[in-house]
């Protein structure tokens, strides 16, 4: 395996790409080293179906150092089955050297969007903007990194993204999020406030481990726009089988359980 220090880069693999069936969609990977982008010179962009076929392919734009491509509505037609088991493929062209990095990715009705924006954590803390002074531009930072992690995590739980039809239930648990890592960040820098930041960030951690416990939202599992049922589930309740039998039929014929 490369060691990114080594090839000089390393890709930003944040959560799995979730793309509307039917919909225009930009989709970006960026390469990185340290602190820095690192700019491809070309590349080539494939998504693979689960079954190993071309569903597009083409030549990436480079944008502000970001290697990018613009998937068409006519590349995610209504044939296209929903689900996981799709793969992003970037073959890019960086010092010379075609490397590639994949990503995993869904096709979804439709995408789940971050429920949290910079004014809510700033309605919990009116005077945040105001202490991260020049950094506050950052807190967007947090707020993605937190969406990121949320994301991971309804994939880990075996709850998929794109079955979750309620991003208002994620609420508070990505607000919480963002905010431990804001108070975190503050914490070394602050001198004789560090032990009130570092207090914030615990009371933040706890906050948003209380929040996942209690999450509870429907899921459209077969992707028909509706709830499958109307009971809420949470995300650390379910058993995900790959192999027993199912009352499903989920994703490019993919066959799964939730117990």
């Amino acid at each position: 395996m490369p060691i990114p220090s080594d090839v000089g880069h390393t890709f930003r693999i944040r959560a799995p790409e979730v793309i509307e069936r039917g919909r225009a969609h930009l989709t970006r990977l960026e390469a990185r080293i340290g602190g820095s982008l690192v700019a491809p010179s070309a590349g080539t962009y494939t998504l693979t179906a689960p079954d190993g076929t071309t569903v597009v392919t083409g030549a990436v734009t480079i944008v502000g150092s970001v290697a990018q491509y613009q998937i068409q509505v006519a590349d995610v037609p209504a044939s296209l089955g929903y689900g996981d088991g799709y793969t992003e493929s970037w073959d890019l062209t960086i010092a010379g050297v075609i490397t590639t990095g994949r990503r995993e990715a869904y096709i979804a009705r439709r995408a789940l969007h971050c429920p949290v924006v910079q004014a809510d954590l700033e309605a919990l803390h009116p005077r945040l903007a105001t202490t991260m002074g020049s950094a506050a531009a950052s807190l967007q930072g947090h707020l993605d990194e937190a969406w990121a992690d949320t994301l991971l995590r309804l994939v880990a739980s075996g709850r998929w993204p794109e079955a979750v039809i309620e991003p208002t239930s994620l609420r508070e648990y990505v607000r919480e999020t963002a905010l431990y890592y804001v108070f975190r960040s503050l914490i070394g820098g602050a001198g004789a406030g560090d032990v009130r930041y570092s207090a914030l960030a615990d009371e933040h951690k706890s906050a948003a481990v209380a929040a996942w416990t209690g999450i509870r939202y429907r899921q459209d599992f077969d992707q028909d726009g509706q709830a499958d049922e109307e009971t809420r589930r949470g995300p650390g309740g379910g058993i995900v089988s790959r192999s027993g039998a199912t009352p499903w039929v989920y994703g490019a014929g993919l066959r799964r359980r939730v117990l």
